[in-house]
């Protein structure tokens, strides 16, 4: 039969008692450093991404001298249709213009895809005029010169422009007549990647793209 040591068995509760205490101690202390250490991972991510530089698009209004008038912060829900009209101008005569300088016509078709997606079929059109129409095969012969003459909006996603193409050789000289097309363009306004962010600054994306010829 076991004796009660009345020496022992206190000496023993306390050591049960101040080992348990110093087990929780132990795990408040682990808890703690993980709770800090996921505060400063924080605190640390929070200042990297503030630091990160921020690309911001504006709209600049000038007069007729090209003297500033005003600048404005760009939002994808006050986009003008003059905004959008110019950027499809502009969009037109990169894609159908044939410079005799090859980082020109480099440059246009960058711009081109700036405002096209993989998943629209505005791309695969683009894409299958491009291997009909080589323009670094074009530029051996001469150059292809758009002027645009017509546009408008006919609805809030759909716009109409009208151009003028006019080819010559490397001399100058007219080839073929001047002949007048119809672009019908359906666009869509999504976030830019930051490689495009300074050619496609609005988020204008070319969904649908038809040409017709019209006239010449």
């Amino acid at each position: 039969m076991n004796q009660v040591n009345p020496y022992l068995d206190p000496g023993r509760e306390w050591n049960e008692r101040y080992g348990s205490f110093i087990k929780d101690r132990d795990n408040w202390k682990l808890f703690a450093f993980i709770s800090a250490g996921i505060a400063l991972l924080s605190v640390a991510g929070l200042i990297y991404v503030a630091c990160l530089p921020k690309l911001v698009p504006f709209a600049i209004r000038t007069d007729g001298a090209g003297s500033v008038q005003s600048v404005e912060i760009i939002s994808h829900g006050k986009i003008e249709d003059a905004v959008v009209l110019s950027e499809l101008s502009e969009w037109i005569l990169a894609h159908r213009s044939v410079s005799f300088d090859t980082a020109v016509q480099e440059k246009n078709i960058q711009k081109v895809y700036a405002f096209l997606e993989q998943n629209l079929p505005a791309t695969t059109t683009v894409d299958e005029w491009y291997k009909a129409n080589d323009p670094f095969e074009r530029m051996k012969l001469g150059t292809v010169n758009v002027r645009i003459v017509a546009v408008l909006n006919q609805s809030p996603r759909t716009y109409q422009i009208d151009f003028v193409e006019t080819s010559v050789d490397l001399s100058g000289k007219e080839i073929l007549p001047s002949r007048t097309y119809r672009t019908i363009v359906s666009i869509e306004h999504k976030s830019v990647s930051s490689s495009s962010y300074l050619i496609n600054p609005t988020g204008t994306y070319i969904a649908n793209v038809t040409f017709q010829q019209i006239g010449g």
